[in-house]
């Protein structure tokens, strides 16, 4: 979502710039908004390490435009974002005062793309020159969205993938690089720069979301703020459908802290909060999520192996080193037509693989291997 964001504080201030002297003229009649359209993407290739382009603006400049055909790309011509529509109202006197606060924000089938280089540096950082500053070289920008819609969107995010570094041949990372590769969803491929290696890529899509509010960033530099009121999703890796989702979220650096009213999947229905980390190429999850409604089914990202259970319970999920997560299934009330499971289950899941058995009658058994 900061990506979104300082697309458009790049669009508005670059428009600002350039025509505050002409704004009557461009804006009035269909010939001005297609010139605009050309000033506002030579001016906004000055202020970014790439290209952008807009196909076309429409609107009133004093209350709200509508962005036709935005594409943003690096140097090298891969993609950051493409938007084929976005819409944005607000008051010209916030922006004049440097504060970006957009009243509503819609966005059409947004296409973006996210590359965590291995250097640690976001594509998005580099195309938008942020944090090239010194520290500390003054205060931030207010920069607040009221009400984000998007409307199927898409994202896909690459991280680097490194080995286990206990395997030492080139057979043994062969290996694991096959058994990764072999796990549903998973997708590991060459990054585009040839520094960054193999990539561990996954796919957001068919997003839904609606954001109110949003906070990219204040003078006093507080965390990315939202508040979810609803939002929906297919996720790659690991395999899961997302339903239904509500509650808010804060991110600074490579942390994401959650607090969610209801968490939907297609037969789950669930509650909670915690915290997902990513330093350097890893995934760290520490979270607790209570659920009325569970259906194992919806977990099979976890172990495509659980039995077609439905009761519910609460999922523990604690990551115990980069390679391994411990999942705790407590509370559990669980059952199909010919057998029931009560209590707790405790999983531990690393680079290898988890099978469970269930037959019915019997009780649900777990074998790590």
């Amino acid at each position: 979502m900061r990506t979104l964001a300082r697309i458009i504080f790049v669009g508005v201030f670059a428009l600002l710039a350039t025509v505050a002297g002409t704004v009557a003229a461009l804006v009035t009649v269909p010939p001005g908004k297609d010139l605009l359209a050309r000033v506002v993407t030579e001016e906004s290739n000055r202020l970014v390490r790439g290209s952008v382009s807009i196909g076309r603006i429409r609107g009133s400049f004093l209350t709200g435009l509508t962005l036709d055909s935005v594409v943003v790309r690096d140097t090298a011509g891969a993609m950051l974002a493409d938007l084929p529509r976005l819409e944005i109202q607000f008051r010209l006197a916030n922006l004049l005062a440097r504060r970006v606060i957009f009243h509503r924000v819609r966005l059409v089938a947004p296409r973006l793309s996210v590359v965590k280089h291995r250097d640690g540096r976001m594509n998005y950082q580099e195309i938008l020159r942020l944090n090239e500053g010194p520290a500390g070289s003054g205060p931030g920008t207010m920069f607040r969205l009221e009400d984000l819609t998007i409307e199927d969107g898409s994202l896909t995010l690459a991280i680097p993938w490194n080995p286990d570094g206990r395997l030492t041949t080139g057979r043994q990372r062969d290996s694991a690089l096959a058994a990764e590769r072999a796990k549903p969803g998973r997708r590991i491929e060459p990054g585009v720069r040839s520094g960054d290696g193999l990539m561990t890529v996954r796919v957001v899509d068919q997003l839904g979301a609606k954001f109110v509010p949003m906070r990219v960033s204040t003078p006093d530099r507080l965390p990315f703020f939202a508040e979810i009121v609803s939002l929906s999703a297919r996720v790659s890796d690991p395999g899961l459908t997302i339903t239904d989702l509500a509650g808010r979220i804060t991110q600074g650096g490579d942390s994401l802290l959650f607090d969610l009213e209801r968490a939907a999947l297609p037969n789950t229905v669930a509650a909670g909060g915690g915290r997902i980390d990513w330093p350097r190429d890893t995934v760290l999850y520490d979270f607790s999520l209570a659920a009325d409604r569970l259906d194992l089914v919806d977990l099979r990202w976890i172990s495509p192996d659980f039995p077609a259970l439905a009761g519910r319970g609460r999922v523990t999920a604690k990551s115990v080193a980069g390679s391994r997560t411990e999942y705790d299934l407590t509370g559990l009330q669980l059952a199909d037509r010919s057998s029931r499971v009560a209590g707790r289950r405790l999983f531990n899941f690393n680079d290898f693989s988890a099978h469970f058995s269930h037959q019915p009658g019997h009780r649900w058994s777990s074998q790590i291997l």
